[in-house]
């Protein structure tokens, strides 16, 4: 009997120390994962200009732009885009047309695109270190104006390089007059951002599509 109460034992604290082992060994494997996690940081954005601008959009073959509206999203299909539109531009000689047509031809209700790599999706490594960034500034007008719209910078994190942050506006209500929008950047770590702009929409808030143009999208010290 007292043979049999010794195997019992002896059998408990075998496992004990198996066990003890296996789950320190997980603990300092999920630590080793997190020491060796690589800390993105981009390109340095030698885009600056002398005064402190990075532009995302200048002007149609300006080659201060950064990126290309490659990243069509939900119903691509409903989305037109003329980077050349000469009608009443903020400023140089072109703006940004935007054209939703709310038919949902893919099915996914909403649309919109980001300024990325071509074909990137977080699937590259190309984002920009903005740090020195303290805002984004951008332009925009309605073709009839009450158009809605939602804005965004960062946030792409489909593939292994993932930006280091995201920040949204709210529903912006858009007048058939250029209006100048500020996204503070404050507080943000902006050492990788692939995804440098990006507009959004539904058919929730445009029931009959919407025309927009965009002008001037650019980061500042």
């Amino acid at each position: 009997m007292m043979k049999k109460y010794i195997f019992i034992f002896k059998t408990i604290f075998v496992l004990l120390v198996f066990l003890t082992t296996f789950s320190f060994s997980a603990d300092n494997s999920d630590i080793n994962k997190e020491n060796t996690k690589e800390k993105l940081v981009g390109s340095k954005a030698g885009g600056f200009t002398d005064d402190g601008f990075f532009y995302v959009y200048d002007d149609n073959g300006s080659k201060l732009n950064h990126k290309t509206p490659s990243g069509w999203m939900g119903d691509y299909g409903d989305i037109g885009m003329d980077e050349k539109w000469e009608d009443n531009p903020q400023s140089g000689e072109t703006c940004m047309k935007w054209t939703y047509s709310a038919q949902g031809k893919q099915g996914a209700g909403h649309a919109g695109c980001f300024w990325q790599q071509s074909s990137g999706w977080g699937y590259k490594k190309s984002g920009y270190d903005l740090s020195q960034a303290k805002i984004l500034t951008f332009w925009v007008r309605g073709h009839k104006g009450q158009e809605k719209i939602k804005f965004q910078l960062g946030g792409m994190s489909n593939g292994p390089y993932v930006d280091s942050c995201e920040k949204k506006t709210g529903v912006v209500n858009l007048t058939q007059e250029w209006q100048k929008f500020i996204i503070s950047l404050d507080g943000l770590d902006l050492s990788y951002i692939e995804g440098v702009f990006a507009w959004m929409t539904d058919k929730e808030m445009n029931l009959d599509g919407c025309v927009f143009y965009l002008d001037n999208i650019r980061y500042e010290k």
